[in-house]
């Protein structure tokens, strides 16, 4: 029961404040499901509570969705979820994890802080929609491994000059379907049992608790602050990348 309400209490906290800073609750899981759990539990476990926490911001923020970023991400991120998935089922009962990957996506966040001025930059490079094709299987293949990585596509939504409440339906629709790929995936090659799903129930129980609270903060902050909010939170990203490696 204990570890039960930790992990309810935790993800209810994490997904609060992701709401307001567009990522980084999954993140701020991973070590107390390490803890927990152990780490053959991280990507399992956290991807079924973050597809329960986007289902219901799928509901909030429906008509934000910008179906132009979809139609380029979805279908690569479809393919990477499968082949990050695939790759943990193999990795998992030694439970080993990409260093090198972990120090490429932790530096890449801290250095948002530089990119976007500390928030004050709107756009920090310029790319077509197209890209979110390639963008959508490498970040979608680290995801099945590491659990999750939001906030690593911050800046590209940044860069298509998406609006906050645009950020979240988007993210929260894509990954829906980039997470129910993962766990099917997990399953088909024994990475996620009864017992770790259950857990992942848990942690998306918590999760649609902390989003609902997290909505009204996002209701109350301007574009500006939003902006500033995700920058800190990516480079706050990366140290945790960085420690948990």
């Amino acid at each position: 029961m204990g570890i039960i309400l930790l992990l309810a209490a935790s993800a209810c906290s994490a997904f609060a404040v992701g709401m307001v800073t567009a990522g980084g609750s999954a993140l701020i899981l991973i070590p107390i499901v390490h803890w927990t759990l152990g780490a053959h539990a991280i990507a399992p476990v956290i991807t079924v509570g973050t597809m329960s926490s986007g289902l219901s911001r799928i509901i909030m923020f429906r008509q934000h969705i910008r179906w132009d970023i979809t139609r380029w991400y979805l279908p690569g991120a479809l393919l990477g979820a499968f082949i990050g998935a695939r790759w943990f089922s193999l990795l998992v009962a030694e439970e080993e994890y990409l260093q090198l990957l972990r120090w490429i996506v932790g530096g890449f966040l801290i250095s948002t802080l530089l990119q976007y001025r500390l928030g004050a930059k709107r756009v920090a490079f310029a790319m077509p929609t197209a890209a979110m094709l390639p963008v959508g299987i490498v970040v979608a293949t680290a995801s099945g491994l590491v659990g999750g990585l939001g906030p690593v596509l911050n800046p590209f939504y940044f860069n298509l000059d998406c609006q906050r409440q645009e950020i979240v339906a988007t993210k929260a629709f894509n990954a829906f379907f980039m997470h129910l790929t993962k766990i099917a995936t997990y399953v088909t090659f024994g990475a996620l049992n009864q017992e770790l799903f259950l857990y992942g129930i848990v942690v998306g129980v918590g999760a649609v608790v902390g989003n609902l609270i997290g909505r009204r903060w996002l209701e109350r902050i301007g574009e500006k602050r939003f902006r500033s909010a995700v920058v800190w939170m990516m480079a706050f990203s990366g140290v945790l990348i960085l420690w948990q490696g």
